[in-house]
């Protein structure tokens, strides 16, 4: 049986990402928390790569007992008690590269702090946030962005996630007074291959 010693106090809870395991300790750094990547791809012996202390998330975001709620999409949502112990917070880590999490956002709760729980709805992008005087409803949407372009021999492959199908892909030589164009039959999926016209081109997502 492996064994993995932790920096830290006790752990707070675990969420599997990609091959990797995010795990919380607590009691650390004067009573904050900090979030451990570990390497799951060999599951007899995981191994640490990262080990993330809540200073490295700038002062906005120092949580006591933080908890990782759910994964949706790209994005991770973990909630606490603020260093101040005054009112709770929901957080957001974007993990597309899992093992650099980046905090992109926080949501402070209303109410009192003593029985706050926040439960995700299953198979839904819905979470209920619960708290000595009233319950909140977010709603979790994902934006439109472009996931990766990729040259192929003579060709680029410009891909973009789910949430932006049905928009238009428009492409340009010079971000110097453009002269946008669309390509064509774009709207209708969210991955296309042109051919490389120039050094350089500029793309972008609109709505028809």
């Amino acid at each position: 049986m492996a064994k993995l010693a932790l920096q830290g106090g006790p752990v707070g809870s675990i969420l599997p990402v990609e091959d990797y395991l995010y795990v919380t300790t607590t009691g650390d750094m004067g009573g904050m928390w900090a979030v451990h990547v570990i390497d799951m791809r060999d599951p007899a012996h995981p191994r640490l790569v990262r080990r993330i202390g809540s200073d490295e998330f700038g002062t906005v975001f120092r949580l006591w007992s933080p908890t990782f709620i759910t994964r949706i999409g790209n994005y991770v949502y973990l909630s606490g008690i603020d260093c101040c112990g005054t009112r709770s917070a929901l957080g957001v880590l974007d993990v597309r590269n899992p093992v650099h999490p980046l905090l992109v956002g926080r949501t402070d709760f209303e109410g009192g702090i003593s029985r706050n729980r926040v439960l995700p709805i299953a198979d839904s992008r819905i979470l209920w946030c619960l708290n000595d005087n009233n319950a909140e409803v977010f709603e979790i949407s994902e934006l439109p962005a472009f996931i990766g372009q990729f040259l192929q021999d003579d060709k680029l492959n410009v891909q973009w996630n789910d949430a932006a199908k049905g928009m238009k892909l428009q492409r340009a030589g010079s971000l110097t007074q453009p002269d946008w164009q669309d390509v064509p039959r774009s709207e209708a999926t969210n991955s296309v291959t042109l051919p490389m016209e120039n050094s350089t081109g500029f793309f972008r997502l609109v709505k028809p």
